[in-house]
């Protein structure tokens, strides 16, 4: 799922996922760098992204998450 994510939100390539993604075990480890990786390719990412992003992909958990933390500390 964290290989569409990163693709949607980096317009990345199966070769560039494969490229970065191999250097890391386990999968949590591969989406933070995938997360990283695309704040360092757009230099506009931005939470209001990722948001829009996980709604596509079906994430409402994480969102929801998102939402809750953000909520629990206000700007």
């Amino acid at each position: 799922q964290w290989i569409d994510m990163y693709k949607s939100l980096a317009s990345a390539t199966e070769r560039e996922v494969a490229a970065f993604s191999n250097g890391y075990s386990a999968d949590h480890e591969r989406a933070y760098a995938a997360l990283q990786h695309w704040t360092i390719r757009d230099s506009d990412a931005n939470l209001a992204k990722l948001i829009n992003a996980l709604h596509r992909q079906r994430c409402i958990d994480v969102v929801d998450k998102i939402r809750s933390v953000m909520e629990d500390n206000p700007q």
